[in-house]
């Protein structure tokens, strides 16, 4: 017998897999009864801001008749206009309007066409920018007003307010739920002899507080840490708490989960500690530094500065050495007052020049960015004052936070800037945030990058302000 050939063959399994007979053809596709043209995918509504959307309809069979076009899946905050579609019209206006109290968010809807039993959906993406604004939800219309004797300290990251209260001989910790109101579970710890305000850092698990107290016939500082009901941590440190030798200052502290980081400054040298989650010291890195009037931690480091320079080390105390001349460079007559990372290696840093506010920016390789010093013309365009303080916040999103106090009639701006020193049109459409208070206002910013702007009123009402704003 004789086999089929290879060709032969083929074409068997081709006849066998197509079929054969009218009752084995596929069934022709159905074309589409219409398509829907957008001439926007994209929609960004400011607060209290409306903005239109029209919706086109082609190749549309006309015997579906009227068509409903309407949009599903759009963010809190924001509605939109239905329209019907006779067949006399190929497009709709469908007017977007975001609410007065709409938050900053951005996430994907759709715009839904029907016809009878036929639903049809394209994908947009509905954008809410309220940066700068207040949170309606929070407090009072955005505020939270307490008396002017409550001193905010910290925010922890979900957005609640750590204060201090004063007590018979002392000084309660507190805390603000997320809303704006008092916290009753939070069990704060009492602080009979505090000299100055106390360091506090934050993290998911724990709360560290740091300050001087007496100890015997001098001071020492002392280090805190709470769980997050406001508790002592038994198992930490000392039931606790951790003493530091005599004559160390804090400087800053830093919190990364369970682990806390810090910075001090003795006589004759600056420590940088690591305690682990125990509070035992993990390790202490130290530079011989004399005259060390300022120090903040940074993400990959630290940065000092002394009579002379400012300068920069690394995690492990070491100067470095890209960072202007051998880990140091040359402000002049700049009193620096505060700093932070600013997300690639560089940092911010503010204070004071002969009595006016500045910013300045510096580069991973120490290079000024200029638009930080008051003296090269750049920072009185935005403060053109003399001023009292500023306090500098960047985000990760690149904004930087800048509130400044000036001396008239005790004004507070808040200014949002990218990092090239120009002011961020997305944050209060580009204008500061304006409000008053009688001393130097504090910046806080939550996980989400809210801001929170704590501002007083010592001679008229004699109450503190907690003002959140969207990121």
């Amino acid at each position: 017998m004789r086999r089929p050939g290879l060709f032969s063959l083929g074409i068997a399994i081709l006849l066998v897999a197509c079929g054969r007979g009218d009752g084995d053809r596929d069934s022709p596709i159905e074309p589409e009864p219409f398509r829907i043209h957008l001439f926007a995918e994209t929609i960004e509504l400011r607060p209290g801001q409306s903005e239109l959307l029209r919706v086109s309809i082609l190749d549309r069979d006309l015997s579906l008749g009227t068509l409903r076009i309407e949009i599903e899946g759009l963010p809190e905050g924001v509605s939109a206009t239905s329209e019907d579609l006779t067949v006399l019209h190929e497009s709709v206006l469908l007017r977007l309007h975001a609410e007065d109290g709409a938050g900053t968010v951005s996430r994907p809807a759709f715009v839904v066409v029907r016809a009878g039993e036929i639903t049809r959906r394209r994908e947009i993406v509905a954008s809410v920018r309220a940066s700068g604004r207040p949170v309606q939800s929070y407090g009072d219309a955005g505020f939270v007003t307490l008396p002017w004797d409550h001193i905010p300290v910290a925010v922890d990251p979900s957005g609640r307010i750590l204060l201090l209260q004063p007590s018979t001989g002392g000084h309660d910790l507190m805390r603000l739920q997320q809303e704006g109101s008092v916290d009753p579970s939070f069990q704060g710890q009492s602080f009979v002899d505090l000299e100055d305000l106390p360091f506090v850092a934050t993290s998911e698990t724990r709360i560290f507080l740091a300050y001087s107290r007496q100890v015997g016939d001098g001071r020492r500082q002392v280090v805190l840490a709470l769980g997050t009901d406001g508790r002592l941590e038994q198992g930490w440190g000392v039931q606790g708490v951790l003493e530091r030798e005599p004559g160390a200052t804090l400087l800053d502290l830093q919190a990364d989960g369970d682990r806390l980081r810090f910075l001090e400054r003795t006589k004759e040298t600056v420590n940088q500690v690591q305690l682990g989650p125990a509070g035992r010291v993990e390790r202490i890195d130290q530079v011989l530094l004399d005259g060390t009037i300022f120090g903040r931690l940074l993400d990959d480091g630290f940065v000092t500065q002394d009579s002379t320079a400012l300068r920069r080390f690394d995690r492990e105390a070491k100067p470095v050495p890209t960072f202007g001349e051998a880990g140091a460079v040359d402000i002049g007559w700049a009193e620096v007052s505060d700093a932070s990372s600013d997300g690639a290696g560089g940092f911010y840093a503010c204070g004071n020049f002969l009595d006016y506010p500045f910013v300045g920016h510096w580069t991973r390789d120490g290079a000024d960015l200029l638009w930080g010093h008051a003296d090269k013309g750049a920072l009185p365009v935005l403060f053109d004052e003399v001023g009292t303080g500023l306090a500098v916040l960047p985000t990760s999103t690149g904004t930087l936070f800048l509130a400044a106090r000036t001396s008239l009639a005790s004004g507070t701006r808040l200014h949002g800037l990218t990092a090239a020193g120009g002011v961020d049109l997305d944050f209060a459409d580009g204008g500061p945030v304006r409000t008053r208070s009688d001393v130097v206002p504090l910046v806080f910013r939550d996980r989400d990058g809210n801001v929170y702007l704590v501002t007083w009123d010592l001679y008229y009402s004699r109450e503190v302000y907690i003002r959140k704003l969207y990121r």
